[in-house]
């Protein structure tokens, strides 16, 4: 594996694997949002696998149930959890919203050498990060769209192809940090 980051592809999705944490309710409560989660999954794949992890009362004065009023029904939660995977999904690019600015800082901070990546749409806390990184290590980002294509079926063309939402293609030169603290080998 090179040492500068080249996440150009962002494969594909072929199951889904998930854990659904309750505390001090019923076991039906978590396979009521379980099964919510998985009819909504169920459209797009088939081998989907979720489990339940029901974490009992440690002592004895702790009563079952939730504090207040629940707001949302199980069916309702595990409809939410879904449906923002599904919305991450169809943002697309290597990372997720949250990990945009991770990778962006590993970019910076990788060998004097070209990182590419190709991300969903970038977030508002991304674009401010991106100036955070300008103002602090002096690197720019290129940002560019980015267009996968294929190869037509009869007539050797090429398509465009648009899966999710328009994904755009970071590219930096990084600093070439190293941890000096560190001994060298």
């Amino acid at each position: 594996m090179p040492l500068h980051p080249q996440w150009m592809d962002s494969g594909q999705i072929k199951r889904i694997r998930g854990v659904a944490y309750t505390s001090r309710v019923t076991p039906t409560v978590a396979n009521r949002m379980l099964d919510a989660a998985k009819g909504m999954f169920l459209k797009f794949l088939t081998d989907v696998y979720f489990t339940v992890d029901n974490a009992k009362a440690t002592s004895p004065g702790q009563e079952e149930g939730v504090a207040g009023a629940a707001a949302n029904t199980p069916e309702e939660i595990g409809q939410e959890a879904a449906s923002r995977l599904l919305e991450e999904i169809w943002r697309g690019g290597c990372v997720d919203a949250i990990a945009q600015p991770l990778l962006l800082t590993f970019m910076a901070l990788a060998p004097t050498d070209v990182s590419k990546a190709v991300l969903g749409p970038l977030t508002p806390y991304t674009m401010h990060y991106l100036r955070h990184l300008r103002d602090f290590f002096h690197v720019t980002f290129k940002i560019d769209e980015y267009k996968e294509e294929r190869i037509g079926e009869d007539d050797g063309s090429s398509l465009e192809r648009r899966t999710g939402a328009a994904k755009l293609v970071l590219t930096c030169i990084g600093i070439g940090y190293s941890n000096i603290g560190k001994g060298q080998i």
